[in-house]
C-alpha cells in the first residue's frame, strides 16, 4: 500500500474479470500474473480489497509456476506480501491465511539471502504477531528493521521499526522504553521523502503520533495523549484515508479508555464503527465493541456494556486475536462490577491477570489491581 494515503474512488469500477488488466490477464496465460498484479494494486486503490485479494491469489499462483530464477523470486516475494497485506485487511490482523501469505513471502526471501526482505509485508506481519501476542517474534522483526535502518540510514526504515520496537515495550509495559522508541520512530518518519514507497496502510508520522499518545494516557499524561491522538485522527480525515482514519480512532478511544474520557470514546467508536460498516475492516469493529461497551457501561448501561464487550470478545476467539485479552477481560470484569455481580467481576479478573502473565502483556495490571482493590 502506498505510504500515508489510499486514493479514494468508486469501488464498483473493479469487480472480478472486468477490469481491463484482469481480461489481459486470462490471454496472456502463464505471463498474467504482471497483469494481475495491476489489476490487484489498481483494486486497492479504489478499496475493492475483495477484488485485490483475487487478483494477488490468481498472480500468486501463476508466479509460482514460472522457471526458477532471481527475478521470479522477487516477483514472488512480492506477490505474496501484498497478498497476504491485503487478507488482513479484509479479514483481520490476525487471520492464519494472511499469516501463510506472509510468511511465504518471508521464507522465500531468507532462502534467497534477501536481508530484510520482503520490503512489502513487513508492517502486516509485525502487526499479525503483535494482536496473537507473539511479543518475541514482534521484537525480533522489529529489531532486524532498526538494525537495517541504521545501516542503510534510511528514515523510513528506521521509524517502522522504533515504532514496532515502541509498541512491543507498551504491550509489555515497559512505558520509558516505549516513549523513547516511539519519540524516536517520530522524529524519523518527519525525514520520510514524501511520496516514498512504505508498506503500512496508515502514514508512519500519524501512526507514532497515535502510539506516543496512548504511552502517554498510561503515564497519567491525559492531556498530552488525547491531543496527540486527536491531531492524528484529524490528519487522518483532512487525507481522506478511511483505513488509516478506523486505525487512528482506535488509538483514540483506547487513550480515552484509559484517560476516562468516556464521551470521546463514544465519539470514536461511533465514527469508527461507521467507517468499518462502509469499508468491512473487520478487524477495527471488534476493537470499537469492546470500547463501546465499557464506555456504555460507565454511563449507566453496564448491562448492554457487558454485552458488547462479551460479543467483541467471542469475535477475537473465533479470529485468533489473543493481543489486548487481558485489557478487554478487564473492562468486562468492570461492567460487571458497575453491573452490580461482584463475584462474576472476581472470576474475569483472575482470568484477565492469569492471562496478562501468561501472555507477556504486563501493560494492563495497574488497571487490573484496581479492579481487584475494588472488590475488597
Amino acid at each position: 500500500m502506498r505510504r500515508g494515503r489510499v486514493g479514494v474512488l468508486r469501488r464498483e469500477a473493479v469487480v472480478d474479470g472486468h477490469h481491463p488488466h484482469a481480461r489481459l490477464a486470462r490471454q496472456v496465460g502463464g505471463q498474467a500474473h504482471p497483469y494481475l498484479l495491476q489489476a490487484g494494486e489498481q483494486a486497492v486503490a479504489q478499496l475493492a480489497y475483495e477484488a485485490a485479494e483475487q487478483q494477488f491469489e490468481r498472480a500468486l499462483e501463476l508466479a509460482g509456476q514460472l522457471p526458477a530464477s532471481p527475478q521470479a523470486t522477487d516477483q514472488e516475494i512480492h506477490i505474496a506480501a501484498r497478498l497476504g497485506t491485503v487478507r488482513l485487511v479484509v479479514r483481520g490482523f490476525a487471520a492464519p491465511d494472511a499469516a501463510a501469505a506472509l510468511a511465504r513471502a518471508r521464507s522465500l526471501a531468507v532462502r534467497a539471502d534477501r536481508r530484510g526482505e520482503p520490503a512489502e509485508g513487513r508492517w502486516a506481519l509485525f502487526v499479525f504477531h503483535l494482536l496473537r501476542s507473539e511479543l518475541g517474534p514482534a521484537r525480533e522483526l522489529a529489531a532486524e528493521l532498526v538494525a537495517l535502518g541504521s545501516e542503510r540510514n534510511d528514515p523510513a526504515l528506521l521509524s517502522a521499526g522504533h515504532w514496532q520496537v515502541g509498541t512491543v515495550a507498551l504491550y509489555q509495559g515497559d512505558l520509558q522504553e516505549a516513549q523513547h522508541n516511539l519519540e524516536r520512530a517520530l522524529t524519523a518518519s518527519r525525514d520520510i521523502v514524501p511520496g516514498a514507497p512504505g508498506d503500512a496502510p496508515v502514514e508512519p508520522t500519524l501512526l507514532c503520533q497515535a502510539y506516543l499518545g496512548v504511552a502517554q494516557a498510561y503515564q497519567g499524561h491525559a492531556d498530552a495523549a488525547l491531543r496527540l491522538t486527536g491531531q492524528a485522527v484529524s490528519s487522518a480525515r483532512r487525507h481522506g484515508d478511511p483505513f488509516g482514519l478506523v486505525f487512528l480512532l482506535h488509538c483514540d478511544a483506547w487513550a480515552a479508555t484509559v484517560t476516562e474520557d468516556v464521551t470521546r470514546v463514544l465519539n470514536s467508536t461511533t465514527e469508527a464503527a461507521a467507517l468499518v460498516g462502509k469499508h468491512g475492516f473487520r478487524q477495527w469493529g471488534t476493537s470499537a465493541q469492546f470500547f463501546q461497551g465499557w464506555a456504555e457501561a460507565r454511563s449507566g448501561d453496564p448491562r448492554r456494556g457487558e454485552q458488547r464487550i462479551r460479543a467483541a470478545l467471542a469475535e477475537m476467539d473465533a479470529t485468533g486475536t489473543r493481543g489486548d485479552r487481558p485489557f478487554v477481560l478487564g473492562l468486562l470484569a468492570e461492567a460487571q462490577l458497575l453491573a452490580g455481580h461482584p463475584a462474576q467481576a472476581g472470576d474475569t479478573l483472575r482470568l484477565a491477570t492469569e492471562e496478562a502473565g501468561r501472555l507477556g502483556e504486563h501493560l494492563y495490571e495497574p488497571q487490573l489491581r484496581t479492579l481487584h482493590a475494588r472488590l475488597r
